[in-house]
């Protein structure tokens, strides 16, 4: 389609750098795939059926890994395959929280996505954010929810930095799961003394891969895969078929504070949320995956929407500004004038930008939701996709 072939006319540097990339993305006549053509991927099915006839060991001790391996080292890297086969899968225990009469759970620690999304929940709870209306016609709603979502940056924080800055106040990832903790930040932003929030000057008038699946017994997956590195990275790497991305670009910094040997604290966050003990409801999102998830759950949660409604409802691009004193960003058209120039007045800066193909890839979250109906056993599902580069269908 036009997107991936105006991907593929960007990234050309990067695709045309190694033997096996030339191969997968340029045709045989010597041009790169453009939109129209039927692209194919032969080396990768062969891959996925020889994972499907020897399994997980093909990738971590097998041939494959032994070419992954050269790969990354003639890149420069130090992988090596002991790497691979002392590598073991962690399974960290859920954060959990409740909200209002739901149970949410999300990624255990160290990953901050869990932890975000506990602590959004938590601080709307303590708001009693729905008494304001939904933020797509509400400038209270609008502007609370904003300040609210900003609580992720905390996570960024190192344990120094937030002594400095909230001294004698502990705010650890585990702190911030609790209702107490939320309780007391939500006060600080009433009085306008919460350093990560607009001041409240005004009252305004009203006015990268996520799966999701349910099985027919009603057992629940929330899934997000991702490399967090720009598409084909710097390197362009394949390895029979299959894209070695530059993983981690994005969380370098992260990765020195963390150390060798332990868990990166990424911020993906499925969640998957019961009442009375049934699953109502799982999500996963990409992209701006905070703000986006928050914005679609009190849609589905607060204000009775199915997924699609929540999805076609407006939505926050990431922040511009400062750490402290971010200017919230929207796409043109999404929010009416009159509720974002109240927002303003009330003391948060919003811009208003168009949308392009790449504030499309990365300003913008992309959250896919399944809401369940434990007594009439249906389902609702919605996803997102990109039509045309600039605009959105569901």
């Amino acid at each position: 389609d036009a997107l991936h072939a105006q991907l593929i006319q960007d990234f050309q540097a990067v695709l045309s750098r190694r033997p096996g990339t030339r191969q997968i993305f340029i045709k045989g006549d010597g041009q790169f795939y453009a939109e129209g053509d039927l692209f194919r991927q032969p080396e990768l099915a062969q891959t996925l059926r020889a994972v499907a006839a020897q399994g997980a060991a093909y990738m971590y001790t097998g041939a494959w890994a032994e070419r992954f391996v050269q790969a990354v080292q003639s890149e420069g890297g130090e992988l090596t395959l002991q790497d691979m086969a002392a590598y073991e899968v962690m399974w960290p225990e859920a954060v959990h929280t409740t909200y209002r009469e739901y149970e949410v759970y999300g990624p255990g620690l160290p990953g901050l996505g869990g932890v975000n999304t506990v602590e959004a929940l938590n601080l709307l709870e303590a708001a009693d954010w729905k008494q304001y209306g939904h933020y797509a016609s509400s400038p209270q709603g609008l502007f609370w929810l904003m300040q609210i979502l900003r609580t992720w940056r905390l996570s960024y924080l190192s344990p120094a930095d937030l002594a400095t800055l909230f001294p004698g106040r502990d705010l650890s990832l585990l702190s911030r799961q609790s209702k107490e903790t939320a309780q007391w930040i939500w006060e600080q932003m009433e009085r306008g003394e919460w350093l990560l929030a607009a001041k409240p000057t005004a009252k305004a008038g009203e006015h990268s891969a996520a799966v999701v699946a349910v099985d027919p017994s009603g057992n629940v997956a929330a899934i997000v895969h991702t490399s967090n590195a720009l598409f084909w990275g710097e390197t362009g790497i394949f390895v029979d078929g299959v894209h070695v991305p530059d993983a981690g670009t994005y969380q370098r910094s992260m990765m020195a504070q963390a150390g060798a040997g332990n868990r990166l604290p990424e911020p993906t966050n499925p969640v998957i949320i019961l009442r009375d003990g049934q699953p109502v409801l799982a999500s996963s999102c990409i992209g701006q995956v905070h703000g986006e998830t928050m914005q679609r759950l009190v849609s589905v949660l607060d204000f009775g929407m199915g997924p699609r409604q929540a999805l076609e409802a407006p939505w926050l691009m990431s922040p511009g500004g400062g750490f402290t004193q971010p200017v919230e960003r929207v796409a043109e058209g999404q929010f009416d004038a009159l509720l974002l120039e109240q927002v303003r007045e009330m003391g948060q800066p919003v811009e208003e930008l168009a949308l392009t193909t790449d504030s499309l890839l990365m300003d913008v979250g992309y959250w896919i939701g399944v809401v369940i109906d434990p007594q009439a056993g249906t389902l609702q599902g919605a996803a997102p996709m990109i039509l045309g580069g600039t605009a959105l269908g569901y």
